[in-house]
């Protein structure tokens, strides 16, 4: 698989090959002077334009610190609250600590906020239990949409068996009892449950566990069909910013362009990436890492088409076809939320030259045009091979939704 590295380094030979002259060392402070800029760092460093992609707040091991953060508040602009996103949650019940290390697929999670009775999000997906709480792919997700986070606001649905409708369900039940007939509830349930879960479901359901299965009445499997299908946890509350992938808030975007990210108070002082706050946008973070003004920073409507042609400063480095899609779908969906025209159908994404999928053609054919990934076709113009990490050889790649 290609590293991290492979695509820092493409970056950095495109960026020397443009003439780019890279200074390695810490910045303390931009300062506007006249019609351009100094910047601290090791001295100090004349600038007609500067661009503060500092990244967020969150993993300040990897040296994102949230700088950008107190540039922009020096510079006398708006940066709204800070808050973790796309993080572990922490939940009431100690359920979760007994199940420590149990890790979940093709689960079934719904969201509810007891405040509206709504839900607010739904996945299907993979999960971990942990010490504090949950975790996983599909609870990172869902943390982003938990905003105005206070204490049992929001709670958690597990659907352990969302293959089987319920009459399903009910018959494999009858069946491992009918093959454990003789053993005690809490010691026949192994060939449908993990381990680790047995116990919590067995307390959960009301059922003595010392019981004989083959004693036990339709409404008690009912009971136990209940628990499987809607499992609850109460969040208590996110993990510490620290802990989370990105960072939720930033610099207010009414105060930035959003065909240039320029600010509007300070021309000549760009931003992009995770220092804007996103929320502002309409759609918080998503697990793919990218964020929904980085979307709308991407792509421009094409005048009097159904097309979205993204702008050369988009990056997409992943093969994995499931976070291709998700990202995909974020884009269309963000799309038809933000025009202003609700109605009008999306055709299909252009990304053009400088768009940059690192790893898009690894492991399918060496050479093609067409690649259907998911829900989604794309074609390519040249044909992708499987080794380019080459901007020059790449023109544009149109994106169509099969459905």
């Amino acid at each position: 698989r290609r590293l991290a590295a492979d695509i820092a380094g493409a970056l950095r030979r495109y960026a020397v090959d443009a003439g780019v002259h890279f200074v390695h060392a810490a910045v303390r402070a931009v300062r506007p002077e006249g019609d351009g800029f100094f910047v601290e760092a090791n001295g100090m460093h004349r600038h007609d334009r500067v661009i503060i992609a500092t990244g967020g707040a969150s993993y300040p091991l990897t040296g994102s610190t949230g700088d950008g953060f107190r540039f922009a508040k020096e510079l006398g602009l708006s940066v709204t609250a800070l808050r973790p996103s796309l993080v572990p949650l922490e939940t009431e019940e100690s359920d979760a600590a007994e199940m420590q290390g149990l890790s979940l697929k093709n689960t079934a999670l719904t969201v509810t906020d007891r405040e509206s009775g709504k839900v607010v999000y739904t996945d299907f997906g993979e999960m971990l239990f942990t010490h504090y709480g949950v975790s996983g792919p599909m609870i990172l997700s869902a943390s982003a949409h938990l905003r105005d986070m206070q204490r049992g606001r929001y709670v958690l649905h597990l659907n352990f068996k969302p293959a089987l409708d319920d009459e399903t369900l009910d018959a494999r039940l009858l069946a491992d009892f009918h093959k454990y007939a003789n053993r005690d509830f809490a010691n026949a349930l192994s060939d449908l449950l993990p381990q680790k879960l047995i116990p919590v479901v067995v307390r959960r359901s009301g059922i003595d566990p010392q019981k004989k299965v083959n004693g036990v009445t339709r409404s008690e499997r009912q009971a136990l069909t209940a628990v499987l299908r809607d499992f609850t946890l109460t969040v208590k509350r996110a993990r510490p910013l620290a802990e989370a992938i990105v960072t939720a808030g930033g610099v207010d975007l009414a105060e930035v362009s959003p065909k240039t990210m320029e600010s509007r108070k300070i021309p000549g002082l760009y931003f992009c990436g995770g220092n804007g706050d996103c929320l502002k946008s309409g759609r918080a973070k998503t697990v793919a890492g990218h964020t929904a003004d980085t979307i709308w920073q991407a792509c421009t409507l094409c005048d009097k088409t159904s097309d979205i042609e993204c702008l050369p400063n988009f990056l997409l480095g992943t093969s994995d076809d499931n976070i291709i899609n998700g990202f995909i779908r974020e884009i269309f969906y963000f799309i038809k939320h933000t025009t202003q025209d609700k109605a009008a159908k999306v055709n299909r994404v252009c990304f053009t030259q400088s768009a940059f999928f690192s790893t898009f053609g690894y492991g399918r054919s060496a050479v093609a045009n067409d690649y259907n990934v998911g829900q989604f076709t794309f074609h390519c113009e040249p044909p992708l091979s499987k080794h380019f990490l080459d901007f020059k050889n790449f023109n544009q790649c149109f994106i169509t939704p099969l459905i």
